[in-house]
């Protein structure tokens, strides 16, 4: 023992004599170094792919195991009670909300304050000849395709279709379009382009070498060691080169296209595709819903900013690109064509009994007692919606078709 920490302190004391500056340099470094693979580490794209997978037919869901939001089942959806859709649960009617990220909850830390368990808990207290289970089929991001499919899916094991949609099936298609500088088909989820393309920062190799530097802690106790500094410095400065002749090697692009699916002529263009393909998902919903006789309930989710006569503050999510392209900056102008085309299109289609249709847009107070932001309502909010959605059930005979 003592032959080895002999040498090792003549080295530290020769680094700290002879070799201050640049032992100096090499701990600033690290630190920077730290610094950068954390920011990286924590950019928009690694912090998507933390929380979300690439599924094969809704294009992503949320993480089972690595979600920051507890209760994600097996299939990647926000519920604690996992359902096996391969068998069922027994002696339990099985009501279904789908949406986008204001149906899954977020911003509503438990999952007994979303908009699906406070239905639950009044169908149950209504029915109590009738056991209810409410599993939400949402995920942040998703619209008319997405939604689709998932019923679809799983129709033949439910009782009672809820669609809670609106924002995302008017200002997605917009964001796809002209949120980027490379455009992503309007019809997408918003978050699969980020999924599917690689990070040009994030290769394999290159989140590796990342994980090593942010454990670099200037304030340890081996970190104030010259030997160790010394050494943690050569360490990182072989790997960075290593890593430079990895990228400089020619590899295939495997670069998805990102050609969108109809002409960028504007973006009242882009909101009219995304108001009419809502429209013809809806009635797809319907159909095969109809087929099994299971009873839909369409909702246009409560939006902060739905009055356009009601002056409205600057949204900092939505890209600039986005704002420029807008004839009219009101997003509520553009939610109002949504609501008109939704209410002539249900008011007009009578043809079977348990498709139903409800305008909650303008449903909450725009005071913050009731928001996360401007689109996520809090749990307080999820009671009020909660109770709304079993009136126009009960009122409309949904519950009495199966």
């Amino acid at each position: 023992m003592v032959s080895l920490v002999a040498p090792l302190a003549g080295l530290e004391i020769y680094l700290r004599v002879f070799e201050g500056d640049r032992i100096e340099h090499h701990s600033g470094e690290l630190a920077r170094r730290k610094l950068e693979a954390t920011n990286l580490l924590n950019s928009a794209h690694d912090q998507m792919a933390r929380r979300l997978q690439l599924h094969p037919f809704y294009g992503y869901t949320a993480q089972p195991a690595l979600s920051d939001v507890p209760g994600v089942d097996r299939y990647g959806f926000r519920n604690t009670e996992a359902v096996n859709w391969l068998a069922p649960p027994e002696g339990r009617k099985v009501a279904v909300i789908v949406g986008g990220s204001a149906a899954w909850g977020t911003g509503i830390p438990r999952e007994e304050d979303t908009i699906s368990k406070r239905l639950e808990a009044r169908l149950n207290a209504a029915r109590p000849d009738q056991r209810w289970l409410v599993v939400s089929l949402a995920g942040g991001g998703w619209h008319y395709p997405q939604q689709f499919i998932v019923i679809s899916r799983w129709i033949e094991h439910v009782d009672l279709v809820v669609t809670y949609d609106g924002f995302n099936d008017v200002f997605i298609p917009l964001m796809n379009t002209f949120g980027g500088s490379e455009p992503t088909p309007p019809d997408f989820p918003q978050s699969y382009a980020m999924l599917a393309q690689p990070s040009d920062d994030l290769t394999l190799a290159r989140y590796g070498q990342l994980e090593s530097e942010t454990d670099w802690n200037p304030d340890g106790y081996l970190e104030q060691s010259a030997v160790y500094t010394w050494i943690r410095y050569r360490f990182s400065e072989r790997a960075r080169q290593n890593l430079m002749t990895y990228d400089s090697a020619p590899r295939t692009d495997v670069r998805m296209s990102r050609e969108p699916t109809l002409p960028r002529e504007s973006a009242e263009d882009v909101i009219t595709f995304g108001i009419n393909e809502y429209l013809r998902y809806s009635r797809l919903i319907d159909a095969v819903a109809g087929e099994y006789r299971v009873p839909v309930l369409h909702v246009i989710q409560p939006f902060r900013h739905a009055d356009p006569r009601v002056p409205m503050p600057r949204i900092q999510d939505l890209p600039e690109a986005v704002l420029e392209k807008l004839q009219r900056p009101h997003l509520g102008f553009y939610y109002a064509w949504l609501r008109e085309r939704a209410a002539k299109q249900y008011g007009e289609d009578k043809g079977r009994p348990g498709v139903s249709y409800l305008d909650l847009a303008e449903a909450l107070p725009s005071t913050d007692d009731y928001w996360v932001d401007y689109i996520h309502s809090n749990a307080i909010a999820a009671d009020i919606i909660a109770a709304r959605l079993m009136q126009q059930l009960s009122s409309s005979g949904a519950l009495d078709v199966r």
